[in-house]
């Protein structure tokens, strides 16, 4: 029995069919990758969020943000955006890399003092207690500060929680943190924090 030959015409059939199926397989292909590359973008973005010219990254418990500002990498508990709105009134001026006196009573204003405090760079940072309540639990035997005793070399930080606002003032080289809860006083913190490095003009 002889092998049957295909005509020309049979032949561009064929190949028209191989070029439609490859078509269609590349097509796919595209289709898929851009979805892949969209779900994976929408699952990352969460994750990383720019503010001006500071990328910031969500930490490894997801529980906070880090970037880097003049070559040192930072943690807080909110990102720039987050603390926006939070009221500042005045200018920060001066340098920050002096004395800094962090200002607190209760366990909840150290936590938002503390975390000030691990990221700002000074020759030294010290915590202390307002005057009128030097003869009080643990403030006993701390330093006593007050605004009066901030200036230009020696920064007073003074953290207040149970206020009726949440906000930052600063004036004279003291600055006065306010916040009406817990976590308004750690949002204050923070806007207090990026105002001081920068982040936020």
């Amino acid at each position: 029995m002889m092998p049957k030959f295909e005509t020309i015409n049979e032949r561009e059939k064929k190949q028209k069919r191989l070029n439609k199926i490859f078509a269609l397989f590349v097509i796919g292909i595209l289709f898929f990758s851009v979805i892949a590359y969209s779900i994976l973008s929408i699952n990352s973005s969460g994750n990383q969020l720019k503010y001006g010219r500071f990328g910031f990254e969500r930490t490894i418990d997801g529980d906070g943000w880090k970037t880097k500002v003049n070559d040192l990498f930072i943690i807080t508990k909110f990102h720039p955006s987050e603390v926006e709105e939070i009221s500042f009134k005045g200018e920060v001026e001066g340098d920050f890399s002096n004395i800094i006196y962090f200002v607190s009573k209760t366990g909840e204003e150290r936590e938002a003092a503390e975390e000030m405090r691990r990221n700002i760079i000074s020759l030294k940072k010290d915590f202390a207690c307002l005057p009128e309540d030097a003869s009080s639990g643990e403030c006993v035997n701390m330093t006593v500060k007050s605004c009066e005793d901030a200036d230009y070399l020696q920064k007073v930080i003074v953290i207040r929680g149970a206020s009726n606002e949440t906000s930052v003032d600063y004036s004279d080289n003291c600055m006065t943190i306010r916040g009406e809860d817990y976590f308004g006083l750690l949002m204050a913190s923070d806007k207090a924090l990026f105002k001081i490095l920068g982040v936020i003009k």
